[in-house]
């Protein structure tokens, strides 16, 4: 009980739902999109989680020199 959760439906149809917090600075994810991929996506800065597994998906300020998206941290993840 207690407990903030985001729920949306993508473009698919698919329902998906996650705790309403980004584990970068705690801001609510409801706040935030449903990217065209399907993920939500943070309004503070820009991080994507997949709303079924809780993993952060995206993390726009790191890339690697090649410009493809670096390796994003476990720590950075969530729960769905």
């Amino acid at each position: 009980f207690d407990v903030d959760y985001v729920v949306a439906k993508t473009q698919k149809g698919e329902v998906i739902a996650m705790k309403d917090y980004c584990t970068h600075k705690g801001a609510a994810l409801s706040e935030g999109r449903i990217t065209k991929s399907g993920y939500f996506q943070c309004a503070y800065h820009g991080w994507s989680f997949n709303g079924k597994t809780g993993d952060c998906v995206e993390i726009p300020q790191i890339v690697k020199h090649d410009g493809d998206l670096a390796t994003i941290p476990s720590r950075a993840c969530t729960t769905a």
